[in-house]
Order: C-alpha cells, then sequence, then structure tokens
C-alpha cells in the first residue's frame, strides 16, 4: 500500500527517492509485536553508515500502516 501511495500519489522524483531509500535498507525496516516504551515507531538515519533505521511497534490494526507510512515519511 505504501509503494502504491509513493508511486500514485507523489512525483516521480518523490516515487524515485522512496524506491531508492526502500532498496538500500529493507533489511533494516523492523516491525516488533510488542513493545515496553511509549514510541509506536521511530526512524533513526545514521550519517557515517548512509543508512536509515525504521522500526514499528505492531498495534495488528490499521494505524501500523499510518506509523508506517508516517516513519518512512522521516526517511524520505
Amino acid at each position: 500500500l505504501l509503494h502504491d501511495f509513493f508511486k500514485n500519489g507523489t512525483t516521480k522524483e518523490m516515487y524515485e527517492l522512496f524506491c531508492k531509500i526502500y532498496n538500500e535498507n529493507k533489511k533494516n525496516i523492523l516491525f516488533f509485536e510488542n513493545s515496553l516504551t511509549n514510541y509506536i515507531g521511530e526512524t533513526i538515519y545514521l550519517e557515517y553508515f548512509k543508512k536509515t533505521y525504521i522500526q514499528v511497534f505492531k498495534s495488528f490494526s490499521f494505524e501500523d500502516l499510518n506509523t508506517f507510512a508516517h516513519e518512512f515519511g522521516h526517511a524520505v
């Protein structure tokens, strides 16, 4: 769903940036089932490594997609 949003709902440049970030960092996108923190999501960019790390703490609802979209927006 998020891929389709960037492909069909944003500019070509934004979509290409989304694809670049996703393809270079897909091993660094994590979903956790439970969290003892108050965070529902977090994005960290490490300049030294040129890597983005995204983690989302699942609530098992549609809000998980919203959280993922929000966090990926930080990466973009």
